[in-house]
């Protein structure tokens, strides 16, 4: 059926990590038992390649029972592309507002997965303008317990949207 297809490629998406490279864009990695390791963009271990070999590479030390997490993509993902390959939301991803003040770009910027907005001021205010909910209106949204995952997932995506607008605005009007 159309929906065991599905569940049967998300199966394989969603274990796949693109390792993104100046010249070779995102290249994609089935890595068995890498999807036992969490997602982070700030943590400080890396899942690194050499000579066709990977490793996770410890960051600092880890204490016994600790949750070891590394940054997909290298720390390079924004909440797009996050959510389109794994499922879930990052908050606070610092890769939405790079991709929102970085130049515009016709070609995604070389290392990443997206394309630079170029956005000023202005934009950023009528991008943020554009939304039909406030940012506290989404948060109350995302407190109500009856929502379906689904709908849960875009208004935390949508929220995330909101925050990376705002923190591009704070940043641009401290220069």
């Amino acid at each position: 059926s159309w929906e065991q297809y599905m569940w049967g490629v998300y199966q394989v998406v969603s274990r796949v990590l693109s390792i993104y490279t100046p010249d070779e864009g995102g290249v994609k990695f089935l890595i068995p038992m890498i999807d036992l390791f969490n997602h982070h963009s700030d943590a400080p271990h890396a899942l690194k390649c050499t000579q066709g070999q990977f490793k996770l590479v410890a960051g600092k030390a880890i204490q016994p029972g600790q949750q070891i997490m590394f940054p997909y993509g290298g720390g390079k993902l924004n909440n797009d592309r996050v959510l389109q390959d794994y499922g879930f939301v990052e908050k606070n991803n610092p890769q939405d507002i790079e991709q929102l003040l970085s130049p515009k770009t016709e070609q995604v910027i070389p290392g990443k997965p997206f394309k630079g907005m170029g956005c000023d001021e202005n934009a950023l205010s009528k991008l943020l303008d554009g939304f039909s909910t406030s940012l506290l209106q989404d948060e109350d949204i995302l407190r109500a317990s009856d929502l379906s995952p689904r709908l849960r997932l875009a208004v935390m995506f949508r929220a995330e949207k909101k925050r990376a607008i705002q923190a591009a605005l704070k940043k641009l009007r401290a220069e």
